[in-house]
């Protein structure tokens, strides 16, 4: 898989696969907690806790950073494996997880027990002045029905206008986006030429141009001012679903720069009940935009040259900013440099980061300290073994 250069593309074993079938049913035996892995870092962290699950009640919180499962150092590994792999099992087994809390620069270990759990994927309620507020966990094959049901019982109570929280909203399955977004838009909306005279709601195509459009056909109209609330961690589904509102100006889109995942993918079974799923077209919204963030990719491993390389785009072509400041960050950390010549670098690379970017990279640099603190507490600790 490594030879498509595709930081997508994922091989499932065979009980990864039925983990991942599972999940997307709504259902899974597990912590009850959501994941998102920054696409910077590499880290994975926990957006959200649900109500009564094994996570909230071993006192897991949104922000914590997952350092280890059992003894294995899991800081870095992808998403869907540490999912996979390590957090998710069998009911009524017991996982150890350490977590890192950066508000407090402290470790925290606990010990949970998986079982199952109903992801309640659209939370809803009524707030004032008959603002109907819907939060969308993930797009599941379960949260269509959920969602309907919400803007059905906030419409039975008098709602004048809709907030959709769609904030850390990882996506799903594109036929739910799809079909909740036919839930709001009229059929005949004929803005663009790609609908056919039907309201296009997204359209995919292939590196030859090829590919499948969406549109809307359930008669259903959600006619009343709705703003979306989105961040840095709503990404695919949850792209679509913003993209098609807003192209047809029925949403207002509130929040920071959405993750930039745009891509179909499909998951091919094999013979011996493993899977791939593989890249094979970008999403557009009808006005033709791409949610793709093109030639973004987690940066994990950097060898000498491609430091160097880094710090030159960053000094000279002003670009690569990102990459350039977080290697900056990573020599301030690690060293050797000396102490004054490291807090230099430090500050010229902070400075460099966007301001929207400070916290996360804040907390990185908190995470990198404490590892490095862990790591040199073990060796000592070996050492006098």
């Amino acid at each position: 898989m490594a030879g498509l250069n595709d930081p997508y593309s994922v091989y499932y074993n065979a009980n990864d696969y039925q983990a991942l079938q599972d999940s997307t049913n709504g259902s899974y035996s597990g912590i009850g907690a959501m994941l998102s892995q920054n696409k910077t870092t590499g880290l994975c962290t926990i957006v959200k806790v649900f109500e009564g699950s094994p996570a909230l009640e071993a006192g897991m919180k949104p922000g914590d950073i997952v350092y280890k499962v059992g003894d294995t150092l899991v800081a870095g590994e992808s998403l869907d494996v540490l999912v996979s792999n390590y957090i998710k099992g069998e009911e009524g087994t017991d996982v150890q997880i350490t977590v890192y809390r950066a508000d407090s620069d402290t470790y925290v270990d606990m010990t949970l027990t998986r079982r199952k759990i109903e992801v309640p994927t659209v939370e809803s309620q009524m707030l004032a002045d008959n603002t109907g507020y819907v939060a969308v966990s993930e797009f599941d094959a379960v949260t269509v029905e959920q969602f309907e049901k919400a803007i059905d019982d906030l419409g039975k109570q008098g709602m004048k206008q809709l907030v959709i929280d769609l904030r850390s909203n990882p996506g799903g399955i594109l036929d739910s986006a799809v079909a909740m977004v036919d839930y709001i838009l009229p059929d005949d909306m004929k803005n663009f030429e790609k609908g056919d005279g039907k309201t296009l709601i997204v359209y995919t195509a292939d590196k030859n141009g090829a590919g499948d459009t969406y549109t809307a056909s359930d008669g259903h109209e959600l006619d009343l001012p709705i703003a979306i609330l989105v961040n840095e961690n709503s990404a695919s589904a949850s792209e679509v679903f913003t993209g098609a509102l807003k192209d047809y100006k029925k949403a207002v889109v509130v929040g920071t720069t959405s993750y930039g995942k745009g891509i179909v993918q499909n998951l091919i079974p094999l013979g011996d009940g493993s899977a791939i799923k593989i890249t094979t077209a970008h999403y557009y919204t009808p006005s033709g935009f791409s949610v793709n963030a093109e030639n973004r990719q987690t940066l994990r491993r950097f060898g000498g040259p491609f430091l160097l390389f880094c710090i030159f785009m960053h000094h000279f072509l002003n670009i690569y900013k990102i990459y350039a400041s977080l290697v900056c960050i990573c020599i301030a950390v690690y060293g050797p440099v000396p102490a004054r010549c490291g807090v230099r670098i430090f500050i010229y690379s902070f400075s460099a980061i966007h301001p929207a970017q400070r916290t996360s990279f804040w907390a990185f640099v908190s995470f990198l300290r404490a590892i490095s603190r862990r790591r040199a507490a073990d060796l000592s600790a070996h050492a006098s073994r």
